[in-house]
């Protein structure tokens, strides 16, 4: 945030990277009220940590229990996989709970790709995903290309663009110009 900030040179880019680098202090005091005074705030913004929430809940509403393996990563330390399953289970507080009502999380364990294959076929489909998006956005990618007809019926409108317009990507069109 600081190096975007000071790097940036359009006025209104600059004006709401200011106005985000005065939050940081409340993020500190919510993160602090919420997860006790040994959370760390970098952690509490990466992600991949509402990711895999959001994936799991999706998931679960449509399949029923899911068991979740996921990437071995710095920021999905054993105390923020707690907070995800704790989320998945009764989102933490009462007034929150009719949210995780549908969602069934059974084990959420954290996994290298070079010991399960089906990490290995994860890291792929993200490398196709990501080709797929750089076409879609009218940059060249040869493999985006190649890739677009098989990913673009992959994607799961209730995934996680749920804010977006899937029709945007739901077929196969031409790159954006």
């Amino acid at each position: 945030m600081e190096q975007a900030w000071a790097r940036s040179h359009r006025r209104n880019v600059t004006e709401a990277l200011a106005l985000l680098r005065t939050t940081r202090a409340e993020a500190t005091d919510y993160l602090r009220d919420a997860h006790g005074p040994d959370a760390i705030l970098p952690q509490a913004l990466e992600p991949l940590i509402p990711a895999i929430a959001a994936i799991t809940a999706n998931r679960s509403r449509k399949l029923g229990r899911v068991n979740m393996l996921v990437d071995d990563q710095r920021a999905l330390s054993d105390a923020n996989l707690d907070v995800i399953e704790t989320e998945a289970r009764d989102r933490g507080h009462p007034e929150f709970r009719h949210l995780s009502r549908g969602v069934h999380l059974g084990q959420l364990l954290r996994g290298q790709s070079t010991q399960h294959p089906s990490l290995q076929l994860a890291d792929l489909m993200s490398g196709a995903g990501f080709s797929v998006a750089q076409r879609h956005n009218g940059l060249a990618n040869p493999a985006g290309e190649d890739l677009y007809s098989v990913v673009v019926p992959l994607i799961d409108v209730a995934g996680m663009l749920p804010h977006d317009e899937p029709a945007r990507v739901a077929h196969a069109a031409s790159p954006a110009a």
